[in-house]
């Protein structure tokens, strides 16, 4: 390991050409705040950078093995999944739920589309009658059948397909059922078997027992890294979202005194949590596999010979498909913030088109059509099919500000901007 002149400590190297990435993550090392991360890039199918720094625990430096919780930036690796089905024809998202989990047709969920929940417009946002017995000690999160039943005897928020809001929770448990239902694998087992396997990537739904001592312990310091007008407010923001009553509590779990929100900390930080399979958003991994694995997006289904997806489907996964403002951020109804809550959110088919926070840049880079998925706290993984880039970055800090990603993600645009005249200049 080095250390920078404040003494933050760093290792990892990059090709060359790309020296300004790695000058430019030296120079924010700070912005890990407690805790350390990480950021690793491919171009044209080959890793170009792969660092890492600050503190994976206290008194622990990161190291090249660390992982960081990805938090909802599970979501795609679970529509990968979704995306290994589609291909083998055992998957339509034009099928109702339903004729997979027929037990799901309950509660006037007979019409929800498998559609419908990949680009969270089903409305099935918690659990209502048969909420499963879920602790925040820790107790229920691996009871998926528990869990399976209480979203089958949900209800709706709205009429399926729509009205979107961002399914924080039950994307990850309603896709994985659907993949159970299918394959007769637990989604992390199915992400394991057919993706991460083949493709030899540091990353887990459901992280085995010889990896927990790799994974970075996590602080929560989302408020912080709110805007301003936000932070100014978020009592107001925080009661709605302790009440089940409301679209965002019922979508974090609400029950009446707190949310998952306020306890990820704690629950994230607990191996028997890492442990089970939360596929909304417990998933572990290193940058580098989560830049490997949107890699074989960028190139269409093939990385290093191992082909996971068809050309077809990973096309058709690239397509935005909606672009709505988001209920649970209406669900607020705040004076002077209307056109920030109200801002359209892009969507595919089950991916995350390149998102912005009012007059932030794009998180994921220059090119608008960029898809992937991010997660609380910083977490991104994206592709760029155009310019065959893909990027992966964790961080243990957990900050609501994605200024130091971005700068990244700039520096590595602009060597790749810089290599792409220089090989044509020779040829």
């Amino acid at each position: 390991m080095k250390q920078t002149s404040s003494g933050s400590p760093h290792g990892g190297d990059v090709v060359a050409g790309f020296e300004a990435v790695q000058k430019e993550f030296i120079a924010g090392l700070s912005e890990f705040g407690q805790g350390g991360g990480a950021f690793a890039a491919y171009v044209d199918g080959q890793p170009v950078v792969d660092l890492w720094g600050g503190m994976a625990a206290p008194g622990r430096p990161w190291e090249r093995q660390n992982l960081g919780v990805i938090m909802s930036t599970t979501k795609g690796l679970v529509t990968m999944c979704a995306q290994i089905l589609i291909d083998r024809g055992q998957l339509d998202v034009d099928l109702p739920v339903a004729h997979y989990w027929p037990e799901f047709a309950q509660a006037r969920k007979a019409g929800v589309l498998v559609r419908h929940v990949m680009t969270h417009t089903s409305g099935v946002l918690g659990f209502d009658v048969l909420r499963p017995p879920l602790s925040w000690a820790g107790q229920g999160w691996d009871d998926y059948d528990a869990i399976a039943a209480g979203l089958a005897a949900a209800t709706p928020r709205w009429e399926p397909g729509t009205k979107f809001g961002y399914h924080a929770m039950t994307y990850g448990w309603l896709m994985g059922e659907i993949v159970r239902r299918i394959s007769g694998q637990t989604v992390g087992t199915f992400f394991a078997a057919e993706i991460a396997g083949p493709l030899q990537l540091e990353a887990w739904i459901g992280t085995p027992d010889e990896q927990l001592d790799n994974v970075a312990h996590l602080h929560d310091h989302l408020v912080s890294g709110l805007p301003l007008p936000i932070r100014l407010i978020f009592r107001r923001i925080q009661g709605r979202l302790k009440d089940p009553k409301t679209l965002s509590g019922q979508a974090f779990m609400a029950d009446g005194t707190t949310s998952l929100l306020e306890q990820a900390e704690e629950l994230l930080n607990a191996k028997q949590i890492l442990k089970a399979e939360l596929p909304f958003g417990n998933g572990t991994a290193t940058a580098r596999a989560l830049a490997r694995v949107y890699a074989m997006e960028a190139l269409e289904g093939e990385l290093d010979g191992i082909r996971i997806m068809s050309p077809e489907i990973v096309r058709r996964s690239a397509e935005e498909i909606q672009r709505l403002p988001d209920q649970l951020m209406l669900d607020y109804s705040m004076p002077g913030l209307k056109k920030l809550i109200s801002q359209p959110v892009g969507r595919t088919c089950g991916f995350l088109v390149n998102p912005k926070m009012g007059k932030e840049p794009p998180h994921f880079g220059p090119n608008p059509k960029a898809f992937g998925h991010d997660g609380a706290g910083g977490q991104i993984a994206f592709c760029d099919i155009e310019n065959k880039i893909s990027v992966g970055y964790v961080r243990s800090d957990l900050t609501s500000s994605a200024k130091y990603s971005t700068r990244l993600i700039d520096r590595l645009y602009e060597c790749a901007k810089v290599r792409d005249h220089a090989a044509a200049a020779i040829r």
